[in-house]
C-alpha cells in the first residue's frame, strides 16, 4: 500500500477511536457527578444530561464505526 493510503486508514481508525473516547468520557463524567458532593437535584439533572450524551455518542460510534470499517476495507482492497 502507498504511504498516503496507510495515512488515510490510520486517520479513519483515529476518528473511530475518538467516538469511543467521547462515549467513555461522557459516561465517566456522569458517574463522577453522581458520586460528587453537590445537591441532589443538580446531581440528577447533570447525570441525566451526561447519560443522554453518552448514549448519543455510543449510537454515533456504532453507526459511524460500521461505515468507517467499510471504508477501511474498501481502501485495503483498492490498495492491494
Amino acid at each position: 500500500m502507498s504511504k498516503g493510503l496507510e495515512n488515510e486508514i490510520a486517520y479513519l481508525r483515529d476518528i473511530k477511536m475518538q467516538f469511543w473516547v467521547a462515549f467513555l468520557g461522557s459516561f465517566g463524567g456522569s458517574v463522577g457527578v453522581i458520586v460528587s458532593d453537590i445537591p441532589l437535584i443538580l446531581k440528577i439533572i447533570m447525570a441525566i444530561i451526561g447519560f443522554t450524551f453518552s448514549v448519543v455518542y455510543l449510537v454515533n460510534y456504532l453507526k459511524k464505526g460500521v461505515m468507517i470499517e467499510k471504508r477501511i476495507n474498501f481502501l485495503k482492497k483498492k490498495g492491494g
